[in-house]
């Protein structure tokens, strides 16, 4: 019963050293600076839109998540609006085992007061509508 106990705790004692190795490589490898401007350009490309994050930090606490604070949309440049959208926080938590291959699977997401500018105008253009962006409309399998 001993040898048991033992071996069960090395285990999990090299378990937990894994998994700090692998938030210090993560930290290390990528830092919140370049992860922060990686998500503004996609996000940009996605939106066709200006995209700005003040700042970006990464959690590991109940998950992988990323937190991004003063977060802002601009309007279309034909609008006299320079904000489309505005949020003072935005916290996802993803779930770990998709991301492996390649796919995102949101678990959380908290947005934390937002200020979203949707206008209609006189001649029928919205200030929202995102024309030119790439938008995948195709609803998952699993949520069906």
């Amino acid at each position: 019963m001993k040898r048991l106990r033992k071996t069960l705790l090395l285990t999990l004692g090299i378990l937990c050293l894994l998994v700090l190795l692998a938030i210090v490589g993560l930290k290390l490898f990528f830092p919140s600076e370049k992860v922060r401007a990686m998500v503004e350009t996609r996000a940009e490309d996605a939106l066709n839109r200006d995209v700005a994050i003040a700042s970006l930090n990464l959690s590991f606490l109940g998950g992988l998540g990323v937190v991004l604070e003063d977060v802002r949309i601009s309007g279309p440049s034909w609008s006299d609006d320079t904000l489309l959208a505005a949020a003072d926080e935005i916290d996802i938590k993803l779930q770990i085992l998709p991301l492996i291959s390649g796919d995102y699977r949101v678990d959380r997401l908290i947005v934390a007061r937002p200020r979203i500018n949707l206008r209609r105008f006189a001649d029928g253009r919205t200030n929202f509508a995102l024309e030119s962006a790439e938008v995948d409309s195709t609803i998952p399998p699993q949520v069906r």
